[in-house]
């Protein structure tokens, strides 16, 4: 026994230094590749533990079964996924987390009897609360990201708001309160019901351009989720490892919070408490300076210093990779000096951009971010704007009744010239946030429409 707790406690130990070296070396832009082995092994060595800890031979057959199975299909899922779709698969992801804490809880009740502690119950409550906020968050979160939302019907105001507040209340009471396990199964099923209908009435009120933010800050609740897990199941490592997970995703969605203008508390209450702003949706009917490839050639040779601004449509498109070949042909043959803009909240995920110029082999000397540049520094260039609209729209620094208003964005109307690519042009000329964009009519401003792997292609062959 005495072996046992020692190799238990080496294990966690182990573990909990490497996911520690994990976010550690997330920060090193030359060792974290590093991290995934870490973060890899800090999984599978508590794993392997307990799976020789299981002495009846049926159930670690099948567990070893649950593992290998999910395992492949994780691995098959990693392969075949669109890199333009990760933000989507880890909302989905994070529902998962909040279903495991939901299950957790649910299959703990059975064992109060045996525990008959108030505290348990509590944090069974908990698990399920916190759960279920973590799971219908995430399935809106995915619906925002392909531009379906079908629960913003669920906004209803305060009243709801407060309604199902008092309702939770009186369910907390009520499942302390009761001994008889049946009535703890009916209240722990309305407790998941009435979590699930504050989550709709909170998330769905926050507009599609939050969702970077609301993707980090379910990051933090599933950290939560698993730390209410950990007390449940009175695994310390779980605990300390979702500390790590909470943590970190709050620290992060206050980082974006400030990057993008906005209240952490409007985002954890959604439009409750806050002034709804207008959609800036009129129609400006200007002429928009449509370029062809060759114009856009011929602009990008006459300057020696060129901007690139990547935004989701590069990641929709799969462009980055000849982007680089892009940035190669120029600088080799042109001497031509090319640099990156990256906005915080630029593609649907937090370091969406950077992963796609990673895999591009661009190198992050080339890389700048929103912080590091001034007014001064788009003077005299060129700027391509590739799939970006919402972080570069003027109506986040001029229109008060924006719901972008206060939000930093790239001025690149400030350069010398500027050519966006872009698709096609919808009804109000807007992004994934749905303002309009008056850029488009600046004159400096030049599109090329068209998708922008194809336009790119061309271009590599015309210069």
């Amino acid at each position: 026994m005495f072996l046992n707790f020692n190799i238990f406690f080496l294990f966690n130990i182990f573990s909990i230094i490497s996911f520690f070296l994990c976010l550690l070396f997330f920060s090193s832009k030359q060792h974290f590749f590093y991290s995934i082995y870490l973060g890899f092994l800090g999984i599978f060595f508590p794993l392997i533990y307990y799976i020789f800890c299981l002495k009846k031979t049926i159930l670690l057959l099948i567990v070893i079964f649950l593992i290998l199975f999910t395992g492949i299909i994780g691995w098959i899922i990693s392969i075949k996924i669109d890199i333009s779709r990760v933000p989507e698969l880890i909302t989905l992801m994070h529902s998962f987390i909040g279903l495991s804490a939901i299950s957790i809880g649910y299959n703990n009740i059975f064992l109060y009897k045996v525990i008959n502690n108030k505290i348990y119950l509590m944090e069974i409550f908990l698990s399920n609360f916190i759960g279920s906020f973590t799971f219908i968050g995430s399935i809106i979160s995915y619906f925002k990201l392909i531009n379906k939302d079908i629960f913003s019907i669920f906004f209803i105001g305060k009243k709801i708001f407060y309604l199902n507040i008092f309702l939770l209340f009186i369910n907390l009471f009520l499942f302390l309160s009761i001994n008889n396990i049946k009535y703890l199964i009916f209240i722990y099923l309305l407790t998941f019901l009435f979590s699930n209908f504050l989550g709709l009435n909170i998330l769905s009120s926050l507009d599609s351009s939050d969702i970077p933010i609301i993707i980090s800050m379910l990051n933090a609740y599933s950290g939560l989720s698993s730390v209410i897990s950990g007390f449940i199941l009175n695994n310390n490592l779980l605990i300390i490892i979702g500390s790590l997970v909470s943590s970190s995703g709050f620290i992060l969605s206050k980082k974006m919070c400030l990057s993008m203008n906005k209240s952490i508390f409007q985002i954890i209450f959604g439009k409750i408490f806050f002034k709804n702003l207008y959609y800036n949706t009129y129609i400006i009917k200007k002429k928009i300076n449509k370029l062809s490839c060759i114009d856009v050639k011929e602009k990008i040779i006459s300057f020696k210093n060129i901007i690139i601004v990547p935004g989701y449509g590069m990641a929709l498109s799969q462009s980055q990779k000849l982007i680089s070949c892009l940035m190669r042909k120029l600088l080799n043959k042109y001497s031509i000096n090319i640099e990156f803009i990256i906005h915080p909240v630029a593609g649907r995920l937090p370091g969406h951009m950077n992963l796609l110029l990673a895999e591009a082999n661009i190198q992050y000397k080339y890389i700048y971010s929103l912080d590091s540049i001034d007014d001064n520094f788009m003077k005299n260039k060129l700027v391509l704007v590739i799939g970006a609209n919402d972080i570069i729209n003027p109506e986040a620094i001029s229109n008060k009744n924006c719901i972008l208003y206060g939000m930093p964005v790239i001025k690149v109307w400030k350069s010398n010239f500027v050519i966006i690519f872009k698709r096609s042009m919808n009804l109000y000329n807007s992004g994934f946030s749905k303002v309009n964009n008056s850029i488009f009519y600046k004159k400096n401003v030049g599109v090329l429409f068209g998708d922008a792997k194809l336009n790119l292609q061309n271009l590599l062959d015309l210069i």
